[in-house]
Formats: C-alpha cells, structure tokens, sequence
C-alpha cells in the first residue's frame, strides 16, 4: 500500500474526491484527509426534489445573485422563456444560451450521479464554505432538508470528523488569485492539527 493520501476538491470535484478516497480504502491504501470545497451532497441523497424551474433558480442565484421571481411562477413558463426571464434578471451580465449551456451540464452531472450512493468513511473530512452567498432559493432547500444541520451541506452523514471551514470569496471566485491564498491557509492549517 501507497499513501497516506490528502485529497482535496471543489463543487462536483468534491464527490469525485470522496469517490477516489473510498476506492483507495477498499484497496488497502490510507487516506489521511479529505477536504471539500462548497461540495454539496447529492440531491437524491437529500431527499430533495428538484424540477427544471427550481434547478434554474438555483444554478443562477448560486452563481450570479438573487432572482426576484417566484418559483411558482417560473414553473408555469415554458423551459425557454423560463430561463430567458432569469437571464433579464442580470441585465446582460450573462446571457440566456450561457444559461442553457450550464444546465445541460448541470443535468448531466445529476444523471451520473442519480445512482451514486455516498458511504460513510472514517476519514477526516475538512468542509471549506465560502463568507459570501446570497440567501438562495437552494440554501432554502438544503435548509429545509437537513434541518439544524445545513452548514455542512450534508457531510455529517459521511464522516464523523467533520470540520466545516469558511474562507472569501464565493463559490467561484474563492478559487481565484485574490481569495485563493484563505483557501491554501485553511487546506493548511488542517493538514498541520
């Protein structure tokens, strides 16, 4: 056997991580740490149901700010004109066909994972959260599902040594050269506890 092994990744990243650090314990090998950055467990996992209309709110708020029109509304739209409405919302700081792009992608990540059944480990997990946010429609839901427990984005249900981290930015700037040095110091700090 090889290792010990830290693994770290970011948004679907992650699950790939908690993947790659089951399969090395199944082999023998050792996996020290695993560290996730603003990785949510699977939707299925959560017992949430997410249509088309709430998966756009949801892809939008998370990554360009507040869409101020109500889901039911949303649903009663047809799948075009439903992401044309949110795109206005940014007044042309991203464009409707950017949109679709992503949640094609977005849909074929659930479909790889719509079988995908986490299992616990008993591997150190360090949860890396963002300080910015919008209070979106998806941090209702996942409060809404995991109750007392939404912080951890549904990794208390795979690691008992679980330690949830915040550093600047947000979802996708984090990673980028002005908050990237909080994230490398908190990937850091617990490599060193």
């Amino acid at each position: 056997a090889e290792g010990p092994y830290r693994l770290v990744g970011h948004s679907f990243g992650g699950l790939i991580a908690l993947e790659i650090a089951r399969q090395l314990i199944e082999i023998g090998d050792q996996v020290e740490q695993l560290v996730v950055i603003d990785t949510h467990m699977p939707v299925k996992y959560l017992d949430a149901f997410i249509d088309d209309a709430m998966m756009l709110k949801t892809f939008a708020e998370h990554n360009f700010g507040v869409v101020d029109v109500p889901l039911n509304l949303l649903r009663k739209l047809p799948k075009e004109q439903m992401v044309d409405v949110v795109a206005q919302q940014f007044n042309g700081m991203v464009s409707a066909e950017f949109i679709r792009r992503a949640i094609t992608i977005i849909k074929g990540f659930r479909q790889m994972m719509a079988g995908y059944q986490p299992f616990p480990l008993d591997v150190p997990v360090t949860l890396i959260r963002p300080d910015q946010s919008v209070n979106s429609t998806g941090k209702k839901v996942i409060s809404f599902v995991i109750g007392q427990n939404a912080h951890t984005l549904g990794w208390h249900k795979i690691s008992k040594q679980l330690t949830v981290k915040t550093a600047s930015g947000d979802h996708h700037s984090m990673l980028q050269s002005h908050h990237v040095a909080t994230v490398a110091a908190v990937i850091k700090s617990e490599s060193n506890s």
